[in-house]
């Protein structure tokens, strides 16, 4: 007992964005534990994970609808999970600094629910896809509506200033990376190249990098890669992945300029819609309504958030900021 209530301590400390690493983990993990157990008992496999991956074949979706989500955390390989999760912990965790764990949890769920429609419309109705009998797995959908969301919010987000030498190793390392172009161990050893640079750095060694040769990388810059790659990937290779990453993207931006207008009720009407002794309460709120708080303040502490990140703000201004995405909800 005292090593479950550890355990769930530890698990309600955590943040939506971390318990959705954590589920896809174990996800991906259980299995591996599940084969070893079948083996022991010398029971031949159970094709149990073909239940929740979503095919493009309507016949197969009717008997099973509940992939249009379940597909999404589901993961073919240690580096497909290792970079969802990774982005998705970025961009996920400021967002809950800005708006708070519901907004990412609703985006994120229906990120994956869009990705897996446009995923499915897209092989029944483009010529190009007639006979193709093709599934799909990951969470990209959710994770790119994330990063979309982010973008349309605030394109102009800085997410690094780097020098000349750590911009180059950022850009050869998100573009290559994200183009599978750099397998995953060059890629890891971008990563540490670049926090050792980074530590040399803050500890007063100007290692090889001059700030006034840098860069400022926004997220603008990396969405419109994401966008340009998938588009021209289609043809190439997984189609149905880079089609579904297009159709999370722009369920981010829509779900984005809704909640911008003050608007969210397609999104509460799709969870409402399992709450049905519970009436669903508005997940937005438009800067008019956020009575007791100076607005001019809140874009203050943004606009410093935009030009310095999230780090450069002080205590107090975190505070004001958690307080009004608490209110919103």
């Amino acid at each position: 007992m005292e090593l479950k209530n550890r355990i769930n301590l530890y698990i309600s400390g955590l943040n939506i964005v971390e318990k959705i690493i954590l589920f896809n983990i174990t996800v991906y993990l259980l299995p591996f534990v599940l084969k070893t157990v079948l083996f022991l008992f010398n029971i031949k496999d159970l094709d149990y994970v073909s239940w929740f991956t979503i095919s493009a074949d309507l016949s197969e979706l009717i008997f099973k609808p509940w992939s249009l989500l379940t597909y999404g955390f589901i993961h073919g390989s240690f580096s497909h999970l290792f970079w969802n999760m990774l982005i998705l912990y970025y961009f996920g965790n400021i967002l809950i600094n800005l708006f708070g764990d519901k907004l990412v949890k609703k985006l994120f769920l229906t990120g994956i629910i869009a990705g897996g429609l446009t995923y499915v419309f897209s092989y029944n109705v483009f010529p190009a896809f007639k006979g193709v009998n093709s599934i799909m797995i990951g969470a990209s959908a959710g994770v790119m509506s994330v990063v979309f969301f982010l973008c349309s919010y605030n394109p102009n987000y800085i997410l690094l200033r780097a020098g000349r030498v750590l911009s180059l190793l950022i850009i050869i390392l998100v573009l290559g990376r994200l183009s599978n172009f750099i397998p995953i161990y060059e890629a890891t050893g971008l990563i540490v190249l670049y926090y050792i640079i980074y530590i040399l750095d803050i500890a007063g060694f100007k290692t090889f990098e001059q700030k006034n040769l840098g860069i400022s990388i926004t997220i603008l810059f990396i969405c419109a890669f994401l966008v340009i790659q998938d588009i021209i990937q289609i043809p190439i290779d997984n189609s149905g992945g880079h089609i579904a990453h297009i159709g999370g993207a722009l369920w981010g931006y829509y779900y984005s300029v809704k909640n911008n207008n003050g608007s969210g009720d397609l999104v509460n009407s799709i969870f409402s819609y399992f709450k049905r002794n519970k009436r669903s309460k508005p997940t937005f709120k438009s800067k008019k309504d956020n009575k007791g708080f100076d607005q001019k303040k809140i874009d203050e502490i943004l606009d410093k958030i935009s030009d310095s990140g999230y780090d450069s703000l002080t205590k107090s201004e975190k505070e004001y900021l958690f307080k009004v995405g608490k209110d919103d909800h």
